[in-house]
């Protein structure tokens, strides 16, 4: 195993310095797969979980 630095071990480190801006700009989509139409008392509460938790990722 060579100890020296190889070009490809610094375009990766530069790859991996990169990428925290790339993440930081990228927006966080969320989805949530239930029917809503004709909605049974049971699912109230989660239904005003999953608003909250949108509101409060979108107020930060």
């Amino acid at each position: 195993m060579s100890k020296t630095v190889s070009r490809r071990h610094v375009l990766a480190a530069a790859f991996v310095l990169a990428m925290p801006g790339q993440l930081l700009a990228a927006d966080i989509k969320i989805g949530e797969i239930n029917s809503y139409s004709g909605l049974p008392a049971f699912t109230e509460p989660y239904r005003k979980g999953w608003q909250l938790a949108v509101e409060e990722i979108n107020a930060k």
